[in-house]
């Protein structure tokens, strides 16, 4: 081999390695920005999990205010009968509580009254020196926790006064004014000896209905409260995926500060911070939620190949081989997006089904309260742009309390699940909505109706046609309801507030006229 040769060789082999390193050098790059994308696929999929957790768990406090809603007076069997249904359906909430409000005058006779089940029983708060519970100093009124569910690992909760603590006692008034589920930033429980950081969502209970915000702090009866450790909290939702290898740090930045509420407890202290991820949660129960993610260099190194090394060694092979390795490429490449869109259509499918839960009554499985505040909104709207008419049932069910008193709340709720399926095959029409409105009350949207009595007639009817039997009730044998309907062909000046108010006066009259029949305005 001549000296060009050689050097014509050598060119080769040096053009060779260059272009084989630039290439190992790309695909090295493209390795990483695929690890990164998986990366944040990945945390995406363990904060959805989170986002369900949270979601789920509004589900919960709702039921439990339902019991207080439908029931003058909910015993501690009661509640502990129906928290442990609850709890068995969501293990990420550590205890469930009813605080209700206590004046003065009355500490006395409840502290005697919790006594007889639990001797030590009393009123108690935090000590601001020695961090210890002690007796509750005199106030106006108090929110202790009077019942208590599960008791184990939780008893130093009970008696405790949520109104001894700003932190706790802000969050309370918050709710009861907005009538709406809060929670509280991260504070330390008293659940246990050893203290512990979590938060409290909670949710009003009134002791009247449709009242305004200035008059719901005054009218408040106690709140059902929900009690969350937030390392199993977290640390369950984030490991429902088998992805491991991912570092998290959960901010509170709801008022402006970034408060420290979770940190991944992992010995892997190495973390590629040039692949810090961060995601702010939607809002829940008036929080906001940083979240910041990284992966370890372990997460990292399980999917990096040997591939570029292997390239800038082996040029030559490389070379050859580049074609089929690209196509190699292209084919994960496929794959990795098919499982994405596959992965995104079940979160889809999911977060749909969550959305129909949220919307949905969980006694009866017809619409809720919140829906149906959506969907008049957008019949109301619909009505005045088509300038079409839209009606307004508000049925009740007449003398429910009776019922529930003679017959107990387990037939009183089968009771309300018949009416709320007779009432839904009595409409007619598609478009027409039913939503339980609260407690022993229904209310049915008519878009486009003229003469929403002939509904209403029928809805009566078929409802008297169940034959549920009703001793107490003073104007059949059998299970009777009352409707207030209201019509009206709405334009940009009128008042959907009151629309909804007339509907009130007309169910009202109704029940004014004796019952069990309907009454319109």
């Amino acid at each position: 081999m001549n000296l060009l040769s050689k050097k014509f060789l050598l060119f080769i082999i040096i053009i060779e390695i260059v272009f084989s390193s630039i290439f190992g050098m790309y695909i090295y790059n493209e390795e990483s920005s695929q690890i990164k994308s998986k990366f944040k696929k990945d945390v995406d999929d363990k904060i959805s999990i989170l986002d369900m957790e949270l979601l789920l768990k509004n589900e919960a406090l709702y039921s439990l205010r339902g019991v207080f809603d439908n029931s003058d007076l909910v015993t501690y069997p009661e509640f502990k009968s129906f928290s442990k249904q609850i709890l068995e359906r969501h293990h990420s909430i550590k205890a469930l509580e009813w605080a209700p409000k206590i004046v003065d005058d009355e500490r006395q006779f409840y502290e005697a009254l919790l006594k007889k089940d639990f001797p030590l029983f009393e009123i108690t708060q935090i000590d601001t020196k020695s961090e210890k519970l002690i007796k509750r100093e005199i106030s106006s009124y108090y929110y202790p926790i009077l019942y208590l569910e599960p008791i184990k690992g939780n008893k130093n909760a009970l008696g405790f006064d949520l109104a001894s603590e700003s932190v706790r006692l802000k969050v309370l008034e918050q709710s009861a004014q907005k009538n709406s589920l809060l929670s509280t930033s991260l504070i330390d429980l008293v659940q246990n000896d050893h203290s512990k950081k979590g938060f409290l969502s909670v949710l009003p209970v009134y002791e009247k209905k449709s009242l305004t915000e200035k008059s719901r702090l005054k009218n408040v009866l106690g709140f059902v409260i929900a009690v969350f450790d937030v390392e199993p909290l977290i640390t369950n939702a984030i490991h429902k995926t088998h992805t491991d290898g991912i570092n998290f740090i959960i901010y509170d930045i709801t008022d402006g500060k970034n408060e420290l509420i979770y940190k991944t407890p992992n010995k892997d202290v190495k973390q590629k911070d040039s692949y810090k991820y961060e995601k702010i949660l939607k809002k829940y129960d008036g929080r906001i939620w940083k979240i910041v993610a990284y992966p370890t260099e372990k997460y990292v190194s399980e999917r990096r190949t040997v591939l570029p090394s292997m390239i800038i060694l082996i040029s030559v092979i490389f070379i050859l081989f580049t074609t089929f390795y690209i196509n190699l490429i292209i084919q994960r490449n496929k794959q990795v997006e098919r499982k994405v869109q596959q992965r995104t259509k079940e979160l889809n499918k999911a977060n749909e089904k969550l959305k129909e839960i949220s919307r949905t009554d969980s006694l009866t499985n017809i619409a809720n309260r919140r829906f149906f505040n959506e969907v008049i909104h957008t019949e109301w709207y619909r009505a005045i742009r088509e300038k079409t008419t839209i009606s307004l049932m508000l049925i009740d069910v007449d003398y429910f309390k009776l019922f529930n008193d003679k017959y107990g709340h387990i037939q009183g709720d089968d009771c309300l699940k018949k009416v709320a399926m007779c009432l839904k095959t009595s409409l007619n029409r598609s478009s027409d909505f039913l939503a339980r409105y609260g407690g022993e009350e229904f209310v049915v949207i008519l878009p486009n109706t003229n003469d929403a009595n002939i509904v209403a007639q029928a809805c009566r009817k078929n409802i008297e046609n169940l034959k549920i039997e009703h001793e107490l009730s003073e104007v059949s044998k059998y299970v009777t309801i009352s409707i207030g309907i209201t019509s009206i062909s709405p334009n940009v000046n009128s008042s959907l507030t009151n629309f909804i108010n007339q509907a009130d006066k007309a169910l009202y009259e109704a029940k004014a006229k004796g019952r069990n029949c309907i009454s319109i305005v």
